[in-house]
């Protein structure tokens, strides 16, 4: 069993037995403290504030500005208790920000939004996807992150250089723009894994004989892997421009429309994508019945050159006594001449048909 695994086994039993809104973190790394990070910010200013005390964020908190509040590491559920309490989250909403294994979705709440959805990244060749928890308040949005998100990371340098709409619109365009960039990793990661159904492909083609299995397997597993993820999205927004909750703004549901045809669009390419990995696990069954059939042809042509010879060798293997061609000065070799004539015959015969070397067609369109 990985250590993954072991970790959320003692995850499971931890949390069993325990009531609704328990706070247990699930994630695999614990980090020693929580860091803030808060956004203040209109279209013409922007006030930025990092630190690790929570006493000293609440402190920035303001009621009339519209504020980004980025809390890295969840690690520390009693804080993240008293984060809740003083924006009054619900204790099952908190339940799900610590539960780092949630189902992207979209919760409303009487007077906030949670929205739990995913970053892809790679961990070498391992496809994993990280937790990224969002809560839309009146002129705040609050993201939960366990660790560094690449997308939360661009998202801030557009905050801070005044690029696209942000800063000119109220929070649930700050939602869009996360979900935007978390999108866009969704297709580098579709990108990736087509191009490595590519490679195998041209290596099948050059390299006939390797065993590609494993190959086609880990392929296939991270496109339902992917795949899983995508449905989930598009559940999600599906249910987010279905919402009459005044928190998202109805201006700004083009955008998030938008996104959900993009992912309609990706969800379409990872079916493809699945239809090329079975076109490739066939061609690979092709390839390999093809190579038994070469070694069956082999063997099958040096049983039928060497039938003939062994006839002859045991016509005179018999131990009878009148044999003239025993006394015979010139048979043994006479009998070898035989044997390389049949041999070199039934070899010819054998290339004529194309068994053997370049095939028949071949030959005639080299000599064209």
């Amino acid at each position: 069993m990985s250590r993954k695994r072991k970790k959320q086994k003692k995850i499971y039993q931890k949390k069993f037995g325990k009531p609704p809104g328990s706070l247990i973190y699930t994630g695999l790394e614990a980090v020693g403290s929580i860091g803030y990070t808060i956004f203040s910010y209109d279209e013409q200013n922007l006030k930025d504030w990092k630190g690790h005390s929570w006493k000293e964020a609440s402190s920035q908190i303001s009621k009339a500005q519209n504020q980004w509040i980025i809390i890295k590491g969840l690690s520390q559920p009693k804080e993240i208790q008293e984060i809740g309490i003083f924006f009054n989250i619900h204790p099952l909403a908190l339940e799900d920000i610590l539960n780092l294994g949630q189902r992207t979705k979209i919760d409303e709440y009487e007077h906030f939004l949670l929205i739990i959805c995913h970053s892809p990244f790679w961990i070498e060749e391992t496809l994993e996807f990280r937790q990224v928890s969002i809560v839309l308040l009146e002129k705040k949005v609050l993201t939960f992150i366990d660790n560094s998100i690449e997308a939360i990371s661009l998202l801030e340098q557009r905050l801070k250089k005044n690029m696209g709409r942000i800063r000119k619109s109220d929070p649930s365009y700050l939602v869009y723009a996360i979900l935007d960039l978390l999108g866009d990793q969704y297709f580098l990661v579709l990108e990736t894994i087509q191009n490595s159904i590519e490679d195998l492909e041209t290596q099948m083609m050059a390299y006939p004989q390797k065993d590609y299995l494993v190959q086609i397997h880990h392929l296939n597993s991270k496109v339902l892997l992917l795949r899983k993820y995508v449905l989930a999205f598009q559940d999600m927004l599906r249910n987010a421009l279905n919402s009459e909750n005044t928190l998202l703004s109805q201006s700004h549901s083009l955008y998030f429309r938008d996104l959900r045809d993009h992912l309609f669009h990706m969800a379409e390419n990872i079916n493809l994508l699945r239809g090329l990995l079975d076109n490739k696990f066939q061609t690979y069954l092709s390839l390999l019945n093809q190579r038994t059939n070469e070694i069956m042809k082999v063997l099958t042509m040096v049983s039928t050159i060497f039938i003939p010879l062994t006839f002859i060798a045991g016509i005179y293997g018999m131990n009878f006594k009148h044999m003239p061609e025993l006394e015979w000065k010139w048979g043994y070799p006479s009998v070898l001449i035989i044997m390389a004539l049949l041999a070199g015959i039934m070899m010819y015969f054998f290339y004529k048909k194309g068994w053997i070397g370049s095939s028949q067609d071949e030959r005639e369109v080299k000599s064209k």
